[in-house]
């Protein structure tokens, strides 16, 4: 498999890429257990097939059999100095090799797709909008509980035109609350991002000048990558570029910092108008105490519903947003497969095997060898000299190298 850099990302800060630790964190990835299960709940699937066919095929009786054969065994190596990976597997059946190499190119594409999908913003919108409907049909069976209990009765003109006020001071506080609360959540969203990145510039501060502080701090970082592959660090260039960077990074925090207030500022407004329009309702409501209020209920019921549904409606909305994004990361990937899986060596019995054999045969060869040259060898002392000093006592002759004379 190769991996490849994904397009450039105007909103965030592009450094140089370290392949190395690029395809290092890849491998690891590829020999990691979510990935191998993944391959195994595959592969489990595709074995009970293939040992139909081949009765010399690998049976299995669980996904975590097939999850043994799998862990620790799978290599993923890079290729020299490229940005290619090299998947490997050994096993005495090449089909089956074969198979579990094919479900590790599929499960790691799998999962490097998926981690791309924004799932947890998925699931958070798919939650908010069931809680959101488990309250709209609590408001509704409320509301049919109260028309059953009390009926609907016809109020006086005065009743219904301090309903109608209250209805609509109600409308004017839910929709500046809701105000309020889209604020408080991008605040609380700029506070996370700067926690990630002390760098951060709310994208929606779109000032000229921050947008120069921006495309400087991009051309700052750009110019001390190069001065620092070309210079050794602690260069009066660097230095001089260093401090400018940090210059720039000054000014970015102060234009933030008046961003985030100006946001503050807004939601303490908002919550004033939310305050002052809850006592108006508060007044309003005092003035029909001595009217029934089956009606009120009833509206103030049917408010709160319309509310419901418009967040609902919205909820949705943004979720659909981010199918749509994850759809996207699905189309486009950085990781392509260059080939088909292929066999290298196919070997009958273990490798331990085979070592030990090839050992008991050196084995044999060097004895036989040993013997043959041990056995030529002649032992005899032929120098009286010799006999003397090895035997330790007086010898008056010696064995003579000549044949014919053997009575010496």
């Amino acid at each position: 498999m190769i991996i490849g850099r994904q397009p450039e990302t105007p909103d965030f800060l592009q450094g140089t890429i370290n392949w190395d630790m690029e395809l290092s964190s890849a491998a690891q990835v590829v020999m990691s257990l979510p990935v191998a299960r993944m391959a195994a709940g595959a592969l489990f699937d595709s074995v009970s097939v293939m040992s139909g066919a081949d009765p010399t095929f690998p049976v299995f009786n669980s996904v975590d059999d097939v999850l043994m054969t799998l862990a620790g065994e799978v290599d993923c190596t890079q290729v020299g100095e490229s940005n290619i990976l090299a998947i490997t597997y050994s096993h005495i059946h090449s089909g089956y090799a074969l198979a579990v190499v094919e479900h590790i190119i599929d499960a790691y594409m799998s999962f490097s797709i998926k981690s791309q999908q924004n799932l947890p913003a998925v699931e958070y919108y798919t939650d908010q909008i069931e809680n959101l409907h488990v309250e709209i049909d609590t408001l509704f069976q409320h509301r049919v509980d109260i028309v059953n209990k009390a009926g609907v009765a016809a109020l006086a003109g005065n009743t219904s035109a301090i309903m109608h006020q209250i209805r609509q001071l109600e409308t004017s506080m839910l929709s500046i609350r809701s105000e309020r609360k889209a604020l408080e959540a991008r605040m609380e969203d700029i506070e996370d991002a700067i926690l990630n990145d002390p760098s951060y510039l709310p994208t929606s501060s779109t000032g000229a000048y921050s947008q120069t502080l921006k495309k400087r701090a991009d051309e700052l970082l750009t110019e001390l990558a190069d001065l620092r592959s070309r210079l050794q660090e602690g260069s009066g260039r660097i230095t001089n570029k260093e401090k400018q960077l940090g210059e720039v990074w000054k000014e970015i925090s102060r234009e933030r910092d008046y961003y985030l207030r100006g946001l503050l500022i807004e939601i303490n407004e908002l919550t004033q108008r939310e305050n002052s329009f809850r006592e108006s309702i508060l007044a309003q409501e005092a003035q029909l105490e001595d009217y029934p209020d089956v009606q009120r209920r009833i509206e103030a019921i049917d408010v709160q519903i319309k509310s419901q549904l418009d967040l609902l409606e919205t909820l949705e909305m943004k979720r659909g947003e981010v199918k749509l994004k994850a759809g996207a990361d699905i189309r486009v990937s950085n990781i392509f497969r260059l080939d088909e899986p292929f066999i290298t060596m196919s070997l009958v019995g273990s490798k331990k095997s085979i070592y030990l054999a090839t050992a008991a045969l050196l084995a044999m060869v060097l004895g036989l060898i040993t013997g043959w040259f041990v056995d030529n060898q002649d032992h005899r002392i032929y120098d009286r000299s010799q006999a003397v000093q090895a035997l330790n006592v007086p010898v008056l002759g010696s064995i003579s190298t000549d044949p014919a004379d053997s009575g010496s």
